[in-house]
């Protein structure tokens, strides 16, 4: 009997083999990786740790202006701006010992004015469906660039 030589078989089978390898390893990079960044960027953002804090500053707003009897034409109470809070020593003790480095309200401007980090912030609560038109939401930054926020209705 004749023997087959097979050293070409080999040599197709091993680049075929190959070739249908690393396609699954492209195809699971090109999926993967962009669901690793997608978590990471997601890690800084509502922790419970940064949503009780920004809670926390909040209700001390709230407490604020309650005892000022300051609301706006609608009843609400009035939440400024870090600026104005950091005119009042309470506040400038408690964000800094909140670690908040920026208090402000969500809108058009905040996310084309501001730093990428709080933009893409802004930009992923607008694009929230829990967010109403009829409330107002107010960014938190971290010293540590993590975020949160708050709504005033």
């Amino acid at each position: 009997m004749k023997k087959i030589d097979k050293k070409g078989f080999a040599l197709a089978e091993a680049i075929v083999v190959s070739v249908f390898i690393l396609g699954m390893f492209t195809y699971i990079a090109m999926n993967v990786l962009p669901l690793i960044s997608k978590y990471d960027k997601a890690l800084n953002y509502d922790n419970p740790q940064e949503v009780y804090a920004a809670n926390i500053l909040y209700d001390e707003l709230n407490e604020y202006y309650r005892d000022k009897n300051t609301t706006d034409s609608n009843n609400y109470y009035a939440v400024p701006d870090l600026e104005i809070l950091k005119n009042e020593q309470y506040f400038t003790t408690l964000l800094d010992y909140l670690n908040i480095s920026l208090v402000t309200k969500v809108d058009g401007a905040t996310c084309t004015m501001t730093a990428r980090a709080t933009r893409e912030y802004c930009n992923y609560l607008n694009n929230r469906s829990e967010l109403k038109e009829y409330t107002t939401t107010y960014l938190v930054q971290f010293k540590d660039y993590k975020f949160s926020h708050f709504t005033v209705e």
